[in-house]
């Protein structure tokens, strides 16, 4: 059994996701459908994609209505045990949201640099969250990032999001 953990450095904290429903899986992607973790009013569920090969995790989040409030794109490194089949989503802190009118936000830059100053994480990290943050933000700046991620996760669970 597949098994999903996200490590977060701010707060420190390690999240087994588990419960989550995995769609599909192959060397480039882990698609997954899921409900939040602590109930919230404006996001109902969700389904993520992540991008094994580029340290992205993106995901549309669903309203009460199951339309996409927004989508959010958490930047990852991500290690997998083959023994064990787990995953473990480690969370570089910066984070793009791109809302339904395309407007794009960049969040958490702050926390990325309290991680380094207090050591949580190390300069390859910090170098790591800066150099994928820019390589997905030059696709999201030119292409429509959400339409190729719907595009993706139709393709391979048959989901249209």
């Amino acid at each position: 059994m597949v098994r999903i953990f996200r490590n977060r450095f701010i707060p420190l904290e390690t999240i087994d996701l588990t419960s989550d429903e995995l769609l599909y899986r192959d060397e480039y992607y882990l698609i997954t459908r899921w409900t939040p973790i602590k109930p919230r009013k404006d996001i109902a569920s969700g389904i993520s994609c992540v991008f094994l090969k580029n340290g992205w995790k993106i995901s549309a989040f669903k309203d009460l209505n199951n339309l996409i409030a927004y989508w959010y794109c958490d930047i990852i490194d991500i290690e997998h045990d083959n023994d064990t089949d787990t995953y473990l989503l480690n969370d570089l802190l910066i984070d793009i949201r791109i809302m339904q009118d395309g407007k794009v936000e960049v969040i958490d830059l702050d926390e990325l640099g309290t991680a380094f100053e207090q050591g949580l994480i190390t300069k390859n990290q910090l170098l790591s969250s800066l150099k994928k943050s820019n390589e997905l933000l030059s696709i999201v700046y030119k292409n429509d990032i959400t339409a190729m991620v719907k595009d993706i996760i139709l393709k391979h669970t048959g989901i249209g999001v």
